[in-house]
């Protein structure tokens, strides 16, 4: 606990007055950072997650992320267990599972379509 701010490792991509947060991890990230342009260039504010250290949860980096968000959409290829953690520090926002466990890769239009 006493070095929890030295685990907890996020890279932030924030966009001013964003409504969804896109957040992944591992393989997924990439699918994730490759739709934010694209998103974007729709005219949908989105801001996105990197998440390097699933545990501890990087708390204090997703909180800044999901500041003033609409939506936070987690994209994994699990039945959806990182988002029940992203959930429960978010009881107040709709947060969106984007999983897959058919062997498939999630696309970055499924994130784009997944964006307000």
């Amino acid at each position: 606990e006493a070095h929890r701010d030295e685990l907890e490792l996020a890279r932030l991509d924030l966009e001013p007055g964003a409504r969804t947060l896109l957040v992944a991890y591992g393989v997924t990230a990439g699918a994730m950072t490759a739709a934010v342009g694209p998103a974007r260039t729709q005219a949908k504010r989105v801001s996105s997650a990197v998440v390097q250290s699933l545990w501890p949860v990087p708390e204090h980096l997703l909180r800044q992320a999901a500041d003033g968000v609409e939506r936070i959409v987690v994209g994994e290829l699990n039945p959806g267990l990182y988002c029940r953690e992203v959930r429960s520090l978010f009881p107040d926002k709709e947060v969106v599972s984007l999983a897959r466990i058919d062997g498939q890769l999630i696309t970055p239009e499924m994130f784009v379509e997944q964006s307000l």
